[in-house]
C-alpha cells in the first residue's frame, strides 16, 4: 500500500524537510535527509516505492540514496515473506551505528598510518616519521573515545528504556 504525501500531516511534511535541510549543511544530500525523516516517523517498513511516493521524488532518486543511508547504519534494510520487494525502515539503533562508523573509519584511517611508517626507512627521523606517528596516535585516540562513547550510549539508553518501561510509557521501546 503506497503512501502518499498528503497521508503525512503538515507539521511531519515540514519535520521531514527539515531533516532534509540539515543533511544538505554538510554537503549531503536533501533526499537522503528526507528519506531519514521519513524512515523516522512511518510505523512500518517501507519500499522504494512508498518512500518515491511520499516525498514526490523518482524512484532513482531515492534508490541511489537509500544506500547512502543504508550504509551509515540510519535504515535497515529487510524482508517480508512471500514478497520479493526490498523494503526499509528505521534502524533499532542508529545513532551506535553512527558511533561505531567512526570507529571503522578511524581504524581505516590508521591502518594507512601504519602502511606509511612501514614504507619509511627505519632511520628516517623527519618530518614523515613525525606526521605519520602523529596520525596513528590520533587515529588510537579516536577508536579510545569513540569506544567510550559507544558504551556511555548504551548505558543512557538502557536507562531510558528502562525508565519508560518502569513508568508504562511504551512509545520509546524497541519497535523492531
Amino acid at each position: 500500500m503506497l503512501i502518499d504525501e498528503s497521508a503525512l500531516s503538515p507539521e511531519i511534511q515540514r519535520f521531514i524537510e527539515t531533516i532534509g535541510s540539515y543533511f544538505t549543511q554538510f554537503g549531503l544530500s536533501h533526499v537522503a535527509g528526507r528519506l531519514l525523516g521519513l524512515a523516522m516517523v512511518v510505523d512500518r517498513p517501507l519500499t522504494l516505492d512508498d518512500m518515491a511516493s511520499a516525498l514526490s521524488v523518482s524512484r532513482a532518486s531515492v534508490s541511489t540514496n537509500i544506500r547512502m543511508i543504508k550504509a551509515v547504519g540510519f535504515v535497515d534494510q529487510v524482508t517480508i515473506a512471500r514478497d520479493r520487494r526490498d523494503y526499509y525502515q528505521f534502524s533499532t539503533d542508529p545513532w551506535e551505528a553512527r558511533l561505531r562508523s567512526q570507529i571503522v573509519t578511524a581504524e581505516m584511517f590508521g591502518a594507512l598510518a601504519r602502511r606509511g611508517l612501514a614504507a619509511i626507512d627505519e632511520e628516517q627521523d623527519g618530518f614523515a616519521r613525525a606526521h605519520l606517528e602523529d596520525m596513528l596516535d590520533f587515529c588510537e585516540f579516536m577508536i579510545e573515545e569513540e569506544r567510550e562513547k559507544v558504551r556511555r550510549w548504551r548505558e543512557r539508553r538502557a536507562n531510558r528504556l528502562a525508565a519508560n518501561v518502569d513508568s508504562g510509557d511504551q512509545t520509546d521501546v524497541e519497535h523492531h
